[in-house]
């Protein structure tokens, strides 16, 4: 099988909806125009707040729990709960509804591997399964080690899928994430 012919398998969570290229172009455009109604401190505070909750499932793990204690035992951890208590961007994270941010980034790498993706943009435009708050997976105030755990956890999974958006392809399914970040989830799987 060539590059030409080798085929993206996504996986999708059972209880959701199933995932084409048409419904992650759906969801792209869906995000794209909501900032336009949106003011920058909602948007910035649904990224902060999807941060933090992806932090905070990240330390649900060894590897996760590992370096969240260590940054909470050093300086780094300590300046950045002052900060997040000091300037209230603890309340201000925790009142949003988290964003998320790994599986829109996900869904959004999937978008450049689609051998359809011309097909789904001369279709009109479909409606996307709204998210938000209901998608909060609990109600934990968001604090700055979740936060740069988060962010952790977000790198980690960018580094890791533009090295396989540049890979050489053997034709086989496309896989991401073996030996990244702690938290598991539907990309190319």
């Amino acid at each position: 099988m060539t590059d030409a012919t080798a085929r993206v398998r996504l996986v999708d969570e059972p209880d959701r909806t199933g995932r084409t290229t048409v419904t992650l172009l759906g969801s792209l455009r869906a995000r794209l125009t909501a900032l336009h109604t949106t003011s920058a401190a909602d948007a910035a505070g649904a990224l902060t707040s999807g941060l933090c909750a992806l932090g905070r499932e990240a330390a649900r793990t060894a590897e996760g729990a590992r370096l969240r204690e260590a940054i909470r035992a050093r300086r780094a951890g300590a300046n950045a709960e002052l900060l997040w208590s000091a300037l209230l961007i603890d309340r201000w994270a925790s009142a949003m509804p988290p964003g998320p941010v790994l599986q829109d980034f996900r869904n959004d790498l999937a978008l450049l591997l689609c051998d359809d993706l011309q097909e789904a943009l001369d279709l009109p435009a479909v409606p996307t399964e709204p998210y938000g708050s209901r998608d909060r997976p609990d109600e934990e105030d968001a604090t700055g080690t979740d936060f740069i755990v988060g962010l952790w956890v977000f790198a980690e999974e960018l580094r890791a899928g533009i090295a396989e958006l540049a890979a050489p392809s053997d034709g086989a399914t496309v896989v991401s994430g073996k030996g990244h970040p702690p938290v598991a989830g539907p990309l190319l799987r």
